[in-house]
């Protein structure tokens, strides 16, 4: 990562939680931040990545991958909603302060569909964004709207959430490959 991210995780944790916090109005600090990615380059291996945020560093103890098993053909959407289902059929795993997806808006809608339903559930509110590619726009769903939100490349708390977004992205393409090499062994 650049000097700044790094900084963000060591130094300053606590400043970028709060930076996040009041920018995407959260009611407590995202102690815990989990990114998700969705890797299927066209291929029949489709899986789901975990990757973890906490105590103000990345927590690899923490990772999860997810094969997917309900479609046989690429779509984010639903694949998303098949991840963060799984991942909260463990209520042992620590809850995040905030989900961050791959993705704008119709990546967000998926998980937050899904998430509306969980919190019914488990009586537990959740924060969603997505981080869209092209303009690094964090993109949220609030109750009435849609929000959209550029932050300067500099800042620490946008150089988190990218850090965390490539590193899911880095993480299910891994196992992916790892998927279709054990294939091609048998």
């Amino acid at each position: 990562g650049s000097v700044g991210s790094e900084m963000c995780i060591r130094d300053s944790a606590r400043e970028c939680m709060e930076k996040l916090k009041e920018l995407l109005e959260l009611e407590r600090l995202p102690e815990r931040i989990e990114a998700y990615d969705i890797s299927n380059l066209g291929s029949k291996y489709f899986v789901g990545s975990m990757v973890v945020w906490q105590q103000g560093r990345i927590d690899h103890d923490q990772f999860r991958q997810f094969k997917i098993y309900s479609k046989v053909t690429p779509d984010d959407q639903f694949m998303i909603k098949e991840v963060l289902y799984r991942r909260f059929k463990h209520p042992e795993w620590q809850f995040p302060g905030l989900i961050l997806v791959d993705g704008g808006k119709p990546q967000v809608s998926a998980a937050t569909k899904l998430i509306d339903e969980l919190e019914k559930l488990y009586n537990f509110k959740l924060s969603i964004i997505g981080l869209a590619k092209k303009q690094e726009t964090i993109v949220i769903k609030t109750n009435i709207d849609w929000v959209e939100i550029n932050l300067p490349k500099n800042s620490p708390a946008l150089q988190l959430l990218q850090q965390l977004r490539d590193e899911a992205h880095r993480f299910a393409n891994h196992y992916r490959r790892q998927l279709i090499r054990r294939s091609t062994l048998s």
